[in-house]
This record gives C-alpha cells, structure tokens and sequence, in this order.
C-alpha cells in the first residue's frame, strides 16, 4: 500500500461479495475470480468486512465465506439447461438469505445476469447492490445485451463499468444506471530489468471462439510461429484432466470442446500447443519470454500482466470506440481480423515495442487502485439507495 495516496477509508462497511458458483477465488484460470484475488484483500486492509459468496474450495481470505457448492461447477456452463439451470439460482438464494441477515451494507454483484435479476426482484428485503459489468456489449455474441438493455435496478441495483469505452458502448437505458467505472488491477512483481523475449507467443485465457484461439492457431502453425495457449479447456486444467472428464462422457456434446476439436485441435502439433492452466510465477515467467501476448478482445486481466511486465499487445483490430487497453504502435499492434499476413507483420513488429511505454500504459491498473475505486463507488450506492427496509426475505430452501 502506498503511503502517498491511502484512497478512501472502508472501515464500517461490510460488503457482501457475489463471486458466483462457477469457479473458487482465486482461480488460476484468471477471469472475475482472479479479479477478485486482488480486491478483496486490498478491500479489507482498508478495513471493508467481506463476505464472499463463492465455493467452499475458495482459499481467499475473507471474513466470511459462504457457498452452497464444494468445488467448480465452471464444466456444467455447455451442459444442457435442464443440468445447469438449478445451480445459478441455488447459490442466488443463499446470497439472498446471507444479504437480508441484517448486518450487510451492500452486495458487491458478479455474476452475471442472475445476479442482478435476482437482487432487483427482492427489491428492499436486501441491500442495495453494485453490479460490475464484465463482459464488452459491444462484443456481445450471447445475447447479454438484449437482457440488461431492458433491466431496471430502480435504484436499487446500480452498475459499474472496467473502462470508460465499455461505458460509452452500452445502450442509454443501462448507461444511465452506471454508477462508476473502475478498471480491474492486478498484483505483478516488479522486474527491474526487460523481459526476455526469446520464447513462443502465448495466449492467455479459456479456450474460446470469443478469445480468437480459432484464428491464433491455424495462422501461427501456417507460419511456422511457435505460439502456447494457457488457459482451461471446458473447464479442464490440464491434458490429464481433460482426458479424464472425456472419459467420464462429460465432454460428451459439450459445444466449446466440439468447438475445440473443430477449431484449434487439429493445428496442434511442432508450432501449436496448448499447456493448460498455468499461474503465479510460471505464468509471469513465461509472458516475460513471450514476444508478445496475443489477445482476441484488446483487454482483460491477461493484457494488463503482459503490459506490466512490459510484453506488448497483439490484437485484432477493434471496432471504432470498442474497449482496449492495445495503442497501436505504442504498446502492441493491431492486425486486420482474420488476416493472416497483417498477423504475421503485426509479430514481426513486437520488437519495436519498447517495455517502458507498455509499463507505463498499465501503470495506474493495480489493485490497490481498484480498491480505492470500488470503495468510492460503495459509498455513493449507498448515499443513492438511502436506507434499505428491514429484512424479510425467506429463502426456498436449507441450505445447512
């Protein structure tokens, strides 16, 4: 903690965080999780109570932990409805309990769409609720947008944003529920000397149409770039773990793994490899001996590392006014989508990149920074929601 700027005071207030049922905190696999492996520890030593809503195999220090399940159910996400529709909405309704206890603040909302929807219809029987928007409307290809374009918080449910282009990209009825925009920050090391460079290219991130791995892999096995890709396979960490849930059928019609094997599988092989999840020090290792770090979306927690290690940035070219934390020739390069030469120039540019204006550009992405912003978004939630009624709330079910 730096001693120049402590940021605003969170003694008093006792926030319920909603990680979700998905994945423990932390996660190697990085996403909300790894989000929330930095703020919440920089939250409480600024004296904010948490009671963190996630999995029993959570190893996040909290004051409180809460959960319905043990251990990840991130593997039923591609299931079919009628195996996934239960586990979203149990987890909502101990967070629902838990928040009408009477001695919650606010709740702190990460999962997505479930999350909000539930903490509106429960209206004044709970606290007031700041739900981070993770995902890019701008990007959506899942339909999220034509959800939230129509939901209201009636002030009871505000939103924050990760960037002020994320912002600016949502429709007007969701823009006018925004209450802040704090950008996610990481924990790196500090290294005093420049990164190596003299390894393969590395993606970072789930296996994923969304994370562009379908045109990375073709291309860099078409050029003969030698290009690793970390990150969870259908929730699987390893190529153990994931022959071992094929042969247990639950992988069976799973469409991000036929996607996989459709997509990025067959370019496998002396250029192409995936390496499963990897973290802490191996992770930094290995984007320090990257030449760069190749991004489908431009942002996100892995492009924040890189950019602190000072790796550059390759990406797709974004739509005007998309999110992006890449400056084109600055701290990484941009190449026509789905071109493979604009890709190949793009990487034989990552030289050119100095590691100083990539630090700079990540400098003000820490978590202490986040801290300070989520904590000057509490306080105004709660000055906007005024005080919330007494507790009513009943849950459905025994949760033990």
């Amino acid at each position: 903690m730096g001693t120049e700027d402590p940021g605003p005071d969170g003694s008093g207030l006792t926030v319920l965080v909603n990680a979700g049922p998905w994945l423990p905190v932390p996660c190697s696999s990085g996403g909300v999780e790894a989000v929330l492996a930095g703020l919440i520890p920089a939250l409480r030593e600024r004296g904010v109570k948490v009671v963190l809503a996630s999995l029993a195999a959570s190893t996040v220090e909290a004051d409180e932990l809460i959960h319905v399940f043990d251990d990840r159910q991130h593997h039923r996400m591609g299931m079919a409805y009628t195996r996934t529709h239960t586990i979203a909405h149990a987890h909502m309704d101990l967070v629902l309990e838990r928040a009408a206890a009477g001695d919650i603040d606010l709740v702190h909302d990460h999962l997505e769409i479930v999350g909000a929807a539930m903490l509106g219809a429960a209206g004044r029987t709970v606290p007031p609720a700041l739900h981070t928007l993770h995902w890019n409307h701008q990007k959506d290809t899942d339909g999220y947008s034509r959800w939230y374009e129509r939901f209201d918080g009636r002030g009871r449910v505000l939103f924050s944003t990760r960037s002020e282009q994320q912002r600016a990209a949502l429709p007007d009825h969701l823009a006018r529920q925004v209450l802040a925009t704090v950008p996610n920050g990481v924990s790196v090391p500090p290294y005093p000397d420049a990164p190596v460079r003299n390894g393969p290219l590395l993606c970072l991130g789930d296996l994923s149409h969304a994370r562009y791995q379908q045109f990375f892999a073709p291309a860099c096995a078409e050029l003969g770039i030698e290009l690793e890709m970390a990150g969870p396979l259908c929730g699987a960490t390893s190529a153990q773990e994931s022959a071992a849930m094929k042969a247990s059928g639950v992988l069976d019609n799973h469409p991000a793994y036929r996607w996989y094997l459709d997509h990025v599988a067959p370019h496998e092989g002396e250029h192409v490899r995936w390496i499963g999840v990897v973290g802490g020090q191996e992770k930094w290792a290995r984007i320090r001996r990257a030449p760069a770090l190749l991004s489908g979306l431009g942002h996100g927690m892995a492009v924040t590392e890189a950019l602190m290690l000072g790796v550059p940035v390759i990406a797709p070219r974004p739509a005007p006014g998309a999110m992006t934390q890449v400056e084109h020739g600055v701290n990484g390069w941009f190449f026509d989508p789905g071109d493979v030469g604009s890709f190949a120039g793009a990487v034989a540019q990552a030289h050119e990149i100095d590691p100083a204006e990539c630090r700079a550009s990540a400098a003000d992405r820490t978590v202490d920074a986040m801290a300070q912003g989520y904590i000057r978004a509490y306080r105004r939630l709660l000055e906007r929601a005024g005080q919330h009624a007494p507790a009513v709330y009943q849950p459905s079910c025994d949760h033990g």
